[in-house]
């Protein structure tokens, strides 16, 4: 359920992508959107908002972070400065390519486009759910649940809309027991 604030943030955001927008196709510069989704996601995260900016005659980057395609389990060796270096990659080529870069992020996607907003210019940043900060007390507790919640099958699907759910394929990533797998190798790695 959206409030009326989340639709002025909305507005807001699309009126600052309509401007950058060049109004003569030919001589002014094109408008590029890196996407970037969140941990355990991939390109199908960022489907629709591509499809929507693609409507809107963007060019697109949907890019999938290291180790999150195809195997969940391959992404315990990957850490921030993977994630980020490819990042900047993808980022490096859409200016190649576009006068005008924006940034999407959702959640990891979202801290890892603020991230290279702050290094490298872009014309804006778009971010979802982008975690900001912990506070200091919290973080032993985040690790606790984190290793207790590897080991637990999920009950129930977490998509809840109708309409996402129909277009969501169970199992495509198998969250219930991707990450067990993914802490038990790395526990196993550590000698734990």
């Amino acid at each position: 359920m959206h409030t009326p604030q989340d639709y002025k943030t909305m507005t807001k955001i699309q009126e600052k992508i309509h401007d950058s927008r060049p109004s003569d196709l030919s001589n002014q510069p094109m408008v590029g959107v890196l996407l970037v989704h969140g941990l355990n996601g991939d390109r199908h995260d960022m489907a629709e908002v591509e499809s929507a900016l693609h409507a809107e005659k963007m060019v697109t980057m949907n890019m999938v972070l290291p180790g999150h395609d195809p195997d969940v389990r391959e992404q315990v060796p990957i850490a921030w400065k993977e994630w980020t270096s490819a990042v900047s990659s993808e980022l490096a080529i859409l200016k190649q390519k576009c006068g005008k870069v924006f940034l999407v992020g959702h959640s990891l996607g979202g801290a890892l486009a603020l991230y290279a907003a702050a290094r490298e210019e872009v014309a804006g940043v778009v971010t979802m759910c982008a975690p900001l900060h912990l506070h200091p007390l919290v973080t032993p507790l985040v690790h606790l649940i984190k290793t207790i919640t590897s080991f637990l099958p999920v009950v129930r699907e977490d998509v809840s809309d109708p309409q996402a759910r129909r277009r969501y394929t169970p199992g495509s990533v198998n969250y219930c027991w991707g990450e067990a797998l993914a802490s038990r190798r790395s526990k196993a790695r550590r000698g734990w």
